[in-house]
Parts: C-alpha cells; structure tokens; sequence
C-alpha cells in the first residue's frame, strides 16, 4: 500500500465505522472496533514515507499532507484517540445511548485526524468544524446519560 491510499484510509476508516453504526446488522462490529479506529493512523506514522495527496473533486481542491512535522501530531493525536476510545468502552457498555455517543466519537477521532493531516487552509477549518460538533454531540449525549 502507498502513502497515498493510507493517507485516505486513516480519515475513511472511522467514517466507515461510523455509517457501519447506522445498519443494524453491522452495528455490534462497528461498536466492537470503534475504540480502535486509530491504528491505522498509528501505523501511518510509524511505517510510512512523508506523502501529499490532493484529493479531486472537492471544492478548492483539500489537500492532505504527511510530513515529518505531520509525523510528531499524527502520532500524539492517534495516541490520544486511540487512549480515549478504550477509555469510553465502560461508558459505551454502561449508557444507553452508547450508539450516540460512539457516533460521535468516531466523528471526533476523524476530525481529530483530519487536523494532523490538513495540507491547507479549507482542510484545516473543516476538520476543526468537524471535531467541534462531535465534541459537543459527545458533551449532549453525556449529559443525556447523566440526567437518564
């Protein structure tokens, strides 16, 4: 696998699991793996090459960037996402809007991401805008669950 394609695979594969939550049938896999869904920045930023890739067909053309000061936030940022989804597995088991929550979370680690990644400004501001929703979607849910 190239550069390139990890690059989209880190950012795509939270999302997949997000819409996997939606399906019924998919949704016991999706809660399984959801506290995982960082390791494939992991791996990007221990075994790959620094890498650009421009993504066609969005508006202003997004870029997504891997460099070696890339490299330093990816990790933290994967680290982090990854300790704050096997923290929230005892929420996820213990509430009962786990699915919400778990939504948002995945959106959040995405987001998160997409930040280390961001090559330009309209990737930058997105994946900000992206990561603030999710984390108050996560606040919602938690004082949903408080108040149940």
């Amino acid at each position: 696998m190239n550069a390139p394609v990890a690059l989209l695979l880190v950012l795509l594969w939270p999302l997949l699991l997000a819409t996997a939550l939606t399906h019924a049938k998919t949704r016991p896999m999706a809660m399984y793996f959801a506290p995982w869904s960082a390791i494939p920045a992991l791996i990007l930023g221990l075994a790959f090459d620094d890498s650009t890739l421009h993504v066609p067909g969005t508006m202003l053309g997004a870029v997504l960037q891997f460099d070696a000061g890339g490299r330093v936030f990816l990790l933290l940022t994967a680290t982090l996402s990854l300790a704050a989804g096997l923290l929230a597995r005892e929420r996820i088991e213990r509430w009962g809007s786990a699915n919400r929550f778990t939504l948002f979370l995945l959106l959040a680690t995405t987001g998160a991401l997409a930040l280390a990644l961001a090559g330009d400004a309209l990737m930058f501001f997105t994946a900000s805008t992206l990561l603030g929703y999710a984390l108050y979607g996560m606040m919602l849910t938690e004082t949903t669950a408080a108040e149940a």
